[in-house]
């Protein structure tokens, strides 16, 4: 594989939260039988609840994946589980040996169909020297996206007033064909989207704020000769494009003296995701750092909301930078008032306005809220400021009352997360103090 994926980048192209759990759980030599590679292609067998193991093959160059197993999902969890164990232990793979018959036959059958398959014009300009494997990629999200294209043009046409009684089938199905196009952002989003008709209240409103990214999406695609370099990134990382943290580490950085003011941690299967939001005191900038852990794994050791940092990080490229990557840090042993002071919601907005014209697939925007009193009107959780603007509250937000009782009916600094629909809260601002709620 000439550019390997990491470790989180081939659990993004499980189809599902419990195809990477399971995904996870398979990518350990002791499931495998005589796993091998001829550094063109992955193969080995999984014994399973049969009497005959299932054999599974992993194409590097693409990746592609083929298994006996009778799943549906593509890839199955055999498949990534193989490429997890061959990104993390690649010694435990027979080496220099040649294909079995039915890998080589299933490579050869590979290669006429990818012929077909519609490229992008020569122009398109990629972020380093363009690989097979970088063209082969980009040829299957082209041949993916044509497909959803029309698919999206089809659902819009008819259109949505019936999609909640579809189920979850109708969206899984295309999902699953934007996997085997390897552009798994855009699964994740057709997955969103399936629990969208499902949540009630203005659901078809978000559906088609849904959809029209999706479009903008694939119309970013189609015209990748035409944007920017920190463009161009946004759209591959919308579709499940991921950065190496060694192509990052070798980059200038920005030195500063960070505050932690905030910190979320959501969890799907056993697979956990952490997003902890630092506040830049001396250029008022934001940073996101985001780590994976799988079942009782430990995050990476990263300070709790209101500690002080002192070092330099490097953002992902992007029209408008948020996720970084911490290259070094030292924690401050002294207490540290945060410069983080806040705003009314109609400038916080005017922010995220300006942040989404330039990279509308944003999907977390750190808020930090002055002046804020947190209501409730008995059906609906709200924010209000000085001059009477309200945000809704996240109608998943559990804590609530903790933050009731920070407030007190006075009125405070929030910190937290907006979505493009509502607002979570993380900590409470009090004289310069984070506090976790």
């Amino acid at each position: 594989m000439s550019t390997p994926l990491t470790i989180d980048g081939v659990i993004a192209l499980a189809p599902d939260a419990r195809s990477a759990k399971s995904a996870i759980e398979l990518g350990i030599q002791r499931r495998w039988l005589g796993p091998a590679t001829d550094n063109v292609a992955l193969w080995g067998s999984c014994p399973g609840s049969g009497n005959t193991p299932y054999l599974t093959a992993v194409d590097l160059s693409a990746p592609a994946f083929k298994c006996t197993c009778p799943s549906r999902k593509q890839p199955c969890k055999h498949g990534l589980g193989l490429l997890l164990l061959y990104r993390k232990e690649p010694d435990c793979f027979g080496s220099d040996m040649p294909q079995p018959h039915w890998v080589a036959e299933w490579l050869d059958k590979r290669g006429p169909k990818s012929v077909s398959k519609p490229s992008l014009p020569p122009t398109l300009p990629l972020e380093g020297p363009t690989t097979s494997r970088d063209a082969a990629r980009i040829n299957r999200v082209a041949a993916g996206l044509a497909d959803l294209k029309l698919w999206l043009r089809d659902l819009v046409r008819q259109g949505i007033a019936e999609t909640p009684s579809l189920g979850y089938r109708y969206w899984d199905d295309m999902a699953a064909r934007m996997v085997d196009a390897q552009a798994p952002g855009a699964a994740r989003q057709l997955r969103e989207m399936a629990g969208i008709t499902a949540s009630g209240g203005d659901w078809a409103a978000q559906l088609l704020r849904k959809i029209a990214l999706l479009h903008l999406l694939i119309a970013g695609f189609d015209r990748m000769d035409q944007l920017s370099s920190d463009t161009h990134s946004d759209v591959k990382t919308a579709l499940g494009w991921t950065i190496s943290q060694a192509d990052l580490v070798h980059k200038d950085g920005d030195a500063d003296s960070w505050t932690v003011v905030g910190q979320r941690i959501t969890e799907e299967d056993r697979l956990k995701s952490r997003r902890t939001w630092l506040f830049g005191e001396h250029d008022g900038s934001y940073a996101l750092l985001l780590h994976f852990a799988h079942g009782n794994a430990q995050f990476e050791n990263i300070p709790a909301p209101g500690a002080a940092l002192d070092g330099e990080l490097v953002h992902y490229p992007s029209a408008h930078p948020q996720r970084a990557l911490m290259k070094e840090y030292s924690v401050a042993t002294w207490a540290r008032q945060t410069r983080c002071s806040g705003s009314a919601i109609g400038t916080a907005f005017q922010s995220y306005a300006e942040a989404i014209s330039i990279n509308p697939w944003l999907e977390r925007f750190p808020m930090c809220l002055s002046s804020i009193i947190p209501l409730s009107n008995g059906t609906q959780r709200m924010l209000i400021d000085s001059e009477l603007n309200s945000v809704p509250i996240s109608p998943a937000f559990n804590r609530f009352w903790n933050l009731l009782s920070f407030s007190g009916g006075c009125a405070v600094t929030i910190f937290g997360e907006w979505d493009g629909m509502s607002f979570w809260p993380l900590t409470v601002i009090d004289n310069g103090q984070v506090k976790t709620l």
